[in-house]
This record gives structure tokens, sequence and C-alpha cells, in this order.
């Protein structure tokens, strides 16, 4: 019998002294002179005899105990739909129950009624809410009717199947019918807006061969479309699920998901060519991803960005959607890839596992182009820029038109639309942070933007959303800002107002080169130290190469320390991330432990730098060193964010060395706290498999029947894998059947796999 939250086993009545033991029982309640019997949890004076009633419930029986009189007031009622159903589809769509009444209508407390069974739906709602279930992203919160771009589709496609689908053709799209969206001159490859005239001036009578033009290619489309559409759909049956996961795993591997939990890639790959046919056959009949979790990831400042939590499907899937669009995207970036736009270059081996052919080369060819622009004496001022937020505000109709107008494929731009959506933070609005698929679209978005500038004649690059634009005077430079402002804005985006200069050569210059004269001149002098240790050396070689030939004991560290005391802590400091990181990685390398208490500091005051200095802890084995001065962070009121303790208890979970008591107090007291954010309590329970005792195994298996999410219940399986093997295979014997990943939770502890 499983026992949550660790309630006694056994109590004793308040009324009649006998004792009650933890358990369901089955009871039966009659209402409306209609029986219902459902499961009860609480404490039983018998648990299989149905006339001994008595027992003591918790406030969460209690809950449970409301629910199923609910539930058989609609069952005696004969509704298809149960309160907990319509609740479940409600919040599927993300509406509280008054938006889900002005979504769906029946009366400001119609929904009201339907959870509580006082009012069944009617047949026609019912279909309704059938439809909210299969499809939520359909029923967004305000507006009452689905998402004009959802309408569009849908329509689109059932006119394609009817027998007015000609006479539809006819109307819609041999007429004069202008998108005054369309014709946005940041988002027209050929616009001329700098001669004042736009394209809807001159479709409307300038050029008439040009409105022919579009309107033949608007119909040619159409056509295409109707003629192929089983083939469109057979290639959403074939995406490469296999590539796609490789893709993932990498993402995974590389740090570059801001969310790693223990397990994922092995309950995947315990049987990775079944899990790939089951992810298919969903995709085959109508896929639906789960809602994203937001992890708010510090940025300094006291900013923080928010970082995306796929589950292992919805993340394989989005990089195979993406990667089905990719040979298409790539043709219709690869004018600007390393000219205008230097992040992150598309790799043009499509069926290659790396999306990108370097993508830490492209800040340094970023810099570079930055320095040849201003060897131009002709330019007087650099405007410098980024944008506000940039992912989150993505508005999700524009990027699906915008793969649509590169040529993408119809039926695989309609299943991002539907994944996305649903991920959105905002309806509408953004896209997962933290997958290299994200980063693809974000270029496909700025794309337009990008050829605008460029076909302004402005001398524009950036990296990511980071903007130049170098300017031949100063009134060049707000002629710029003001193009870029307006063409940003009507995509929904904003320059952030604090970053926006206009700034002098000489001082562009100096901004532009940053740091890295600094660290080069430490490379050189490095350079020449070690040459008179072990002799000549490689002057091209990479400096990790270079201290690979050094005793650790001989190496010259007070080089570094020299920098590192000038620039973080004499009196004159001025903290420098990217100087920070590269002589914490010097460090590292030659296992020098001397800024150790700093790093610790850093915890405090410079949150977003916490995976570094964990990063460089682990390199140099402080992990005793550094875990007293690490709890008593965790213990302070400057431990704010949820993210920076996952970062820590993960970091003490890969450590192989058991922590002080402290540590695996507080990671008992997270695990249990399921107010905490599940990747936190997963990180925090991986500490508790490796380290704990056996009462924290006990607590464990009976947190078990508390897990709802199939991959959080998986991990607590693992979890138990120091039990008495007896105890754990009877447990194991029970639940192995209740998920698929639970079932291969269950096979990687008995194989010894993990």
């Amino acid at each position: 019998m499983r026992n949550p939250r660790d309630y006694p086993e056994i109590i004793q009545s308040a009324e009649t002294g006998r004792p009650l033991r933890r358990g369901v029982k089955l009871l039966t309640i009659n209402v409306d002179g209609k029986p219902f019997t459902y499961r009860q949890p609480g404490w039983w004076a018998s648990l299989d005899d149905p006339d001994d009633t008595e027992g003591q419930l918790t406030d969460e029986d209690n809950r449970i105990r409301a629910a199923a009189r609910r539930e058989a007031r609609a069952s005696a009622k004969q509704s298809v739909l149960s309160p907990l159903v319509i609740k479940a589809i409600r919040e599927a769509c993300g509406l509280s129950q008054q938006e889900a009444a002005h979504v769906f209508g029946g009366g400001p407390k119609a929904f009201e009624k339907y959870e509580t069974g006082e009012v069944v739906p009617s047949s026609s709602m019912t279909r309704l809410l059938l439809l909210a279930a299969r499809r939520p992203e359909l029923f967004q919160k305000g507006s009452g009717v689905p998402l004009i771009s959802e309408a569009d589709s849908i329509i689109r496609e059932t006119v394609r199947q009817s027998s007015i689908n000609r006479v539809y053709e006819q109307i819609y799209n041999l007429n004069s019918k202008i998108d005054y969206k369309q014709f946005d001159p940041t988002e027209a490859p050929n616009s001329t807006s700098k001669k004042g005239l736009s394209r809807v001036h001159r479709t409307q009578g300038a050029h008439p061969t040009s409105q022919n033009s579009v309107l033949q290619r608007e119909t040619a489309m159409v056509q295409k479309t109707h003629r192929s559409t089983a083939f469109e759909s057979s290639q959403i049956q074939q995406l490469d699920l296999a590539l796609a996961w490789r893709r993932t795993k990498a993402d995974l591997q590389s740090e570059r998901v801001f969310v790693r939990t223990p397990y994922e890639i092995e309950l995947v790959e315990e049987n990775l060519e079944d899990w790939l046919l089951q992810l298919q056959q969903k995709i085959q009949s109508g896929y639906r991803p789960s809602s994203t979790v937001i992890a708010d990831v510090p940025k300094g400042n006291g900013a923080i960005r928010p970082g995306a939590i796929l589950s292992p499907e919805d993340r394989t899937v989005y990089a195979g959607i993406v990667g089905a669009l990719l040979p298409t995207i790539y043709v219709g970036l690869k004018w600007e890839q390393g000219t205008v736009d230097f992040a992150y270059q598309l790799s043009e081996q499509f069926d290659r596992t790396k999306w990108f052919t370097n993508r830490y080369t492209g800040w340094t060819e970023f810099r570079n182009a930055q320095l040849q622009r201003l060897a131009d004496d002709d330019i007087t001022h650099v405007v410098v820029s980024d944008l506000t937020g940039f992912y989150e505000n993505i508005d999700l109709t524009i990027l699906m038109s915008d793969l649509r107008t590169l040529g993408c494929d119809h039926d695989i731009v309609q299943l991002l639309q539907t994944c996305l959506y649903r991920w959105a933070p905002l309806p509408g609005r953004g896209i997962p942070q933290g997958y290299s698929a994200s980063d693809i679209l974000a270029k496909v978005y700025l794309n337009t933007i990008d050829r605008a500038m460029i076909d302004e004649g402005f001398d524009y690059i950036r990296y990511v959303d980071d903007m130049r634009v170098f300017c031949k005077g100063f009134a060049d430079c707000k002629r710029a800002l003001l193009f870029a402002t307006q063409a940003f804005r009507r995509r929904g985006l904003n320059l952030q107002t604090s970053k926006t200069e206009m700034i002098v050569r000489d001082h562009a210059k100096v901004r532009i080169e940053g740091i890295y004269p600094i660290i080069e001149a430490v490379q050189e002098r490095y350079r020449k130290e070690i040459s008179q240790i072990v002799g000549s050396v490689d002057p091209y070689a990479p400096i990790s190469k270079i201290e690979a030939q050094v005793n650790p004991d001989e190496a010259p560290i007070e080089v570094l320390k020299e920098v590192f005391n000038e620039y973080f802590i004499g009196k004159d400091a001025r903290f420098n991330s990217t100087l920070f990181h590269y002589l914490l990685n010097r460090f590292g390398a030659q296992k020098d432990v001397s800024v150790v208490k700093f790093c610790i500091r850093q915890l405090y005051i410079r949150p977003q730098e916490t995976q570094p200095v964990l990063d460089y802890l682990r390199v140099v084995g402080a992990h005793e060193e550094a875990y007293p001065g690490v709890l008593h962070f965790l213990n302070s009121q400057d431990n704010l964010y949820e993210y920076q303790k996952y970062q820590i208890f993960r970091w003490l979970g890969e450590a192989g060395v058991a922590p002080v008591p402290g540590l695996l107090a507080l990671a008992r007291q997270l695990t249990f706290d399921f107010s905490r954010p599940a990747y936190l309590r997963a990180v925090c329970r991986k500490l508790l498999q490796d380290h704990g005792t056996i009462a924290d195994l006990d607590r464990l298996e009976a947190s078990y029947v508390d897990m709802r999410d199939d991959l959080e219940a998986a991990q607590t399986l693992i979890s138990l894998k120091r039990m008495d093997a007896g105890r754990r295979n009877a447990f194991y014997g029970r639940v192995e059947d209740d998920g698929v990943l639970r079932g291969r939770a269950v096979r990687l502890v008995r194989q010894g796999r993990v």
C-alpha cells in the first residue's frame, strides 16, 4: 500500500479509539439516486468492509472526496464529459473559468457550473470541448474565436477539399486582394523604399506587371498546395526523428540547453528505436505538445532570462520540424551568412548532427568585421544597439508567414505553429530559449529586417540581436536609428534604450576591441614564460595546447595572478566577464586554487557567473574546500534564484564527493518540497540517491505516488537503486507498467545500466 507524504501508517480514532490504517478504500455514494463508486484515500478502520465507514481524512483526502461528489453528480446526469475532464481541457487552453466562458460561450457562470456538475454541457458545447482537447492552441485567451493564423489555415484546407475550391480561388486569389502587411518595406526582399515608393503604390498602378506577377505566384502556390496535400502530409510523417534525437542529445551534452536533469538521455536510449517509433506514431495521429516550464535564469543587474524546459519528446519533435525546414531556410538566408549575420553560421550539410559550422568563432568574426569597417576613413560614427527580450517577443504569426514566404512546407509549418503556440510564454509570442532550433528560427525572423537595412543602403551587421551600423556623419546615424527602430517595431521588437548609442569612431574602436588586447597581452607574456620552461613553443598553437606541456607545479601562474589582482581585487578593480572566464580557464588548467574564495563570493553578487565558477571548482577539485562557502550562500538571503540552486545541486550531484551534512539536509528539504520546480527537485533527488540515508530512500519510495509526470516518476524509480534489492524489485513489480519511461527506469536499474 503506497503511503504519500510520510503520513503515519496507523493512527487512533478520536471517537472510538480504534486503530485506523492508512490506505485507499472503495466507497460507493448515492447522488440523485445513482450509485457512484470511487477510491478514497484516508485512514480506515477497515479497508475491505464496505459497511464499516469509520475513518479520518486529511485536507487533501477531502479534496478527492469533494471532487468525487462532483463527478457523481455529473455522472447521474449522464454527462459525456465529467467536471474533472472539463477542468483539464480548460487548463490545457490556459483559460480561467471566466475566460473560458468568454471563449466558448454559455454564459459568465457556465464553466463554474460545468466543473461542479451542477449543469451538463450541451451536445454542441461537448463537441467544442472535445475539439479544444485535441487542439487547445485554437482557443486563446481573450478573443473568443480561434487565432486568425489558425483560422486561415483551417479555412484553406477545408476549401481545398470541397466542391467550391475553384470558385473560392477565383474570388480570393485572382482579384486584387492586397494584404497591406505583406508590403511592409521591412518584409519586402526587393524593397526600394529609399526612393520613397512602397510596393503597395507600385502594384496599384506604377507597374501593373508587378501586380500580375504577385498574383500569379500566389495562384501557383495555391494550386501547388492543392495538388500535393498528400505529399505534404507524408513530409510530416517522414521527419528524420533519429537525426532530431542526435541533435537534441548534442544540445543536452554541450550545455546548450538551460536545464538537463538526471537520466534523460539514458531513459530515451534504453530502447531508442521503440521510443522513436512511438513518437512517430504520435505525430502521424496528430501530435499534441506538452506545455513548457520556464526557468528564470539570472542575467546580471537583477535581470532574468526565461529559459524554456521542454519534454524530451517535444525537444525531439522541435528539432525534427526545424531540421525538415532547414534546407529551405538555408537557401533563403544564405545571402547574409557571414556578411550581415555573423551568429551561428548554418551548415549546408543538412544531415549532420551539428546545425552550425562553428558556434564559437562567430563573435570573433563579428569583431573583426567591425574593426575592418572602422579602418575606412569615411566612417565617423557607429550605431550600437540590441533588442529588448528578443526571443520572447517574436510574433509567431509573422514568423509562420516568413517561413511560408521562404517556401517551407505548409504542413510542417502548421505543425511547428501548433507546437510554438503551445509553448509560447505569452499568447502568440515567443519561442523557447535554449535550443539550437530556436536560434535558426530567430535568424529567419530578422532576415527581412536585415534585407531592408541593406536595401536602404546602410552598412549594417549583427550578431544575434547585437546590431551595428557604420555611418558617414551624425545625420546618417540618426537616419539609420530611425529606420531601424521603425523596422523592428513593425515586428513587435524594440531597441534596448540603455544599450543604444551613437559612438564616434575612435571611441567605437576602443569599445569593440574591448578586453581582447589585454587578453592577447597576457597570452603573449604567458607564452614567453612557458617557453623558458619547456623550450621553444609553436607561436600559433592554442594556449591550452601549450599549457599541456607544462607541469602544473612549474607553470608561470604568477603572470595570471598579477592580472587577476589588477582587474578583480585591487583598488581599481573593474569586473569583466570575458577576462574572468579566460583567467578561470587558465587557473583551472594548472589546478591552481588561489581564487576559490573570490569565486565563492561571486555567487552572492553575480549569480550569472555561477556556472563558470562551479566549472572552475570542479576542474581544480576544490569541492571540499568550497563546501562551507557554498552552504553559507545557500542559507543566506542572497539565495533567491531557483535556477542558481539547480546549478549548485547539479554540481554537487556530479562531484563524486560526499557533501557535508548541511548540504545534504538542504537537498532533502528541497526534494520533498513539491512547491519547488521539478528540475530543481530532480538534481536534489540525485544527491539523496547517491549519498542519502535509508530513511531518505524510504521517503523517495513514498513520494512516487505524488509524481504526475512520467519523466519525474522514472527518475524517482532510479533513485531507489541503492535500496535493498528484494524490497526494491517488489516495488518495481507493482509500478513498472504505470508509464513508458517508468518501465524503462526499472529495466535500467535491474540491468545495472545506471
